[in-house]
C-alpha cells in the first residue's frame, strides 16, 4: 500500500511583493485503496494547508507550478509528523475495512 498525495486546487494571490499569482494555499487529498480477496479497501482524507508567503526568493511562476511542486509545498508546511499521521489514518481505516468485527445482511438470502 502506497498513499497517493493529490492536488484539489490551489489558492493564489494576484500580486504580492512584486510577483503575480502567487500561491498562498494547496488543497489536498491523500488516498489509498487496498485490493484482497476480491474486494477493495479505499479510504481518503482532504484537507488543505497556507503556504508562507513571507520569502518569495524561490518563487515559482504560476504556469510553471506542477502537481509534484505543490504537493511538496503542502508536504513541508504540514511537516514530517502530519504527513505520517494523515498517511497512518489512512493506513487504519484501510485495517478497520479489512478487517471489521461487524456486519449486514439477511441470513434468508
Amino acid at each position: 500500500m502506497a498513499v497517493t498525495w493529490k492536488v484539489v486546487n490551489l489558492d493564489y494571490t494576484k500580486s504580492l511583493s512584486g510577483k503575480t499569482n502567487v500561491v498562498t494555499n494547496v488543497h489536498w487529498k491523500a488516498e489509498d485503496v487496498k485490493t484482497s480477496g476480491g474486494k477493495s479497501y479505499p479510504a481518503m482524507e482532504k484537507g488543505s494547508v497556507s503556504l508562507d508567503t513571507s520569502d518569495l526568493s524561490s518563487y515559482t511562476a504560476y504556469d510553471d507550478v506542477t502537481e509534484e511542486n505543490a504537493v511538496g509545498w503542502a508536504k513541508d508546511a504540514l511537516g514530517s509528523d502530519e504527513v505520517t499521521a494523515v498517511e497512518e489514518r489512512i493506513a487504519a481505516s484501510i485495517d478497520a475495512q479489512e478487517n471489521t468485527t461487524t456486519g449486514k445482511g439477511k441470513p434468508w438470502y
